[in-house]
């Protein structure tokens, strides 16, 4: 076994993290929406019809976990944000879940 040098080692260590840095897409998202009477909150695709009230977006359901990893994957492949990949085009009630489908294409090329 070889035995390094406190600095080559750390030359080392650094150089490794680098070249994995580069390799590697890292992204954090958050989203929020104000909540509204009458609506229902669905988060990760999953409604939950007894909270008592939901997000006061109409665009969308308004799933504030699938707008961030919606968020987080196009940053991730640094191509724009939400807004970018789904315009607003006047739709009302989109299932957001059904961005995360759309995103798979473009992102992987």
């Amino acid at each position: 076994m070889t035995c390094l040098d406190e600095t080559t080692r750390a030359e080392l260590v650094r150089e490794i993290a680098f070249t994995l840095a580069k390799k590697q897409r890292l992204a954090f998202a958050s989203d929020f929406h104000a909540f509204a009477e009458g609506r229902s909150l669905t988060l990760a695709g999953i409604t939950f019809e007894t909270f008592p009230k939901g997000p006061n977006t109409r665009r969308s359901d308004g799933d504030v976990v699938a707008h961030a990893i919606v968020m987080a994957l196009a940053a991730a492949v640094n191509k724009g944000d939400i807004d970018d990949w789904f315009p607003d085009k006047g739709e009302i009630g989109v299932r957001s879940m059904d961005y995360l489908a759309e995103m798979r294409r473009p992102s992987s090329d």
